[in-house]
């Protein structure tokens, strides 16, 4: 549902592949991966492609047929995912942190930094599923 949405509001947005992935700050082939449905974007972007494409982000999943993003339920959704989003990437950094200060061993970096990779995606999955 995703990459054809992305297409099909590009287009209708009379925006080339090119200035959406200026927009986002992206090269034009990571972009290309979630029109072609290769690849899925982070949830950062996909909040990011909402803004650009004037759209909810349950309409870019496919969970509405609703476009716009009027109400205030769907920009506290957004607001709530994208603190989750904050909160993930201060973790990162709080590790970042740790390793470098030698509170945490090098060594335990990658076995912890798989850890919070499957933490946060689980956090992601579970606010998701409570905003909807």
């Amino acid at each position: 549902m995703l990459p054809e949405r992305l297409k099909t509001l590009r287009l209708e947005a009379k925006l080339t592949q090119k200035e959406i992935s200026e927009k986002l700050e992206i090269s034009v082939p990571a972009y290309l991966y979630w029109e072609k449905g290769t690849r899925v974007p982070s949830l950062e972007r996909l909040q990011e492609l909402a803004k650009i494409l004037n759209v909810s982000t349950d309409y870019l999943l496919g969970n509405t047929n609703q476009k716009n993003m009027n109400s205030e339920l769907d920009q506290l959704k957004n607001d709530i995912l994208a603190s989750a989003t904050l909160i993930g990437k201060q973790l990162w950094s709080r590790l970042d942190v740790w390793v470098d200060n030698d509170l945490i061993p090098r060594e335990k970096y990658s076995i912890i930094a798989g850890d919070f990779e499957t933490l946060i995606s689980e956090i992601q999955s579970e606010l998701t599923a409570l905003v909807e």
